[in-house]
């Protein structure tokens, strides 16, 4: 229950979820912290403000640098249903103004979260990015399927389905969001590919995406 409503402990109780057989007294010390936390922050769970369409995804990924106790980032990702607010044009590598922020704001439906381990080792910081970034672009595009299913005229034969997904044709679109200016660079082509060939398929991955049409925006 508290996965699903508060994000902000989440990857804590998933890592200890991990501690099966061999916990230890430090695991418990962390438990009860968590529940303690979980406690004093209870007004920090969520609450759906009313919203009018049209509405936008914001794909929102990060991961964090291995730690001592592990190799391994943890990838936190969420896909939030927010309002669909048009700004003046943003220069590509600029910093957004104070009025373009606060239309970037707003309330945000969350429909879905994940705070976890990441399943694969980095080899640098913007190469954990990359994965929490492509994982969450992922399930954003399940997400933006699911609504065009839902919103289009008629119903849609699994066919048609497939060709919507496969050339971006959602009924609603998707922003992607980093803050990993290594990895945003990447992404809009600034920089060229990596030499590592496991970042290098995952940012070619994220380009492909908005070539086609299926990421809007890279921020």
């Amino acid at each position: 229950y508290l996965c699903l409503t508060r994000y902000d402990i989440m990857a804590d109780v998933c890592i200890l979820q991990t501690k099966v057989y061999k916990a230890t007294i430090p695991d418990l010390q962390q438990c009860n912290m968590i529940i303690r936390r979980a406690h004093r922050d209870a007004d920090y769970g969520l609450c759906f403000h009313f919203m009018k369409g049209p509405f936008r995804l914001s794909a929102i990924g990060d991961a964090s640098h291995a730690g001592t106790k592990t190799s391994y980032a943890i990838e936190g990702q969420i896909v939030c249903l927010m309002q669909e607010i048009l700004i003046d044009y943003v220069a590509p590598r600029s910093e957004l103004n104070q009025f373009q922020l606060e239309t970037l704001s707003g309330p945000a439906h969350p429909m879905f979260g994940s705070a976890k381990k990441a399943k694969r080792i980095s080899h640098s910081t913007s190469h954990a990015e990359a994965l929490a970034n492509h994982s969450v672009l992922s399930n954003a595009e399940l997400i933006a399927m699911r609504y065009t299913e839902l919103t289009g005229e008629g119903s849609y034969t699994c066919q048609q389905l497939l060709e919507f997904d496969s050339d971006g044709k959602y009924d609603i679109p998707i922003d992607g969001y980093t803050d990993c200016m290594d990895l945003f660079e990447l992404t809009i082509g600034v920089k060229g590919v990596p030499t590592d060939r496991a970042q290098r398929l995952l940012v070619l991955s994220i380009r492909e995406k908005r070539i086609c049409g299926k990421t809007r925006h890279s921020y």
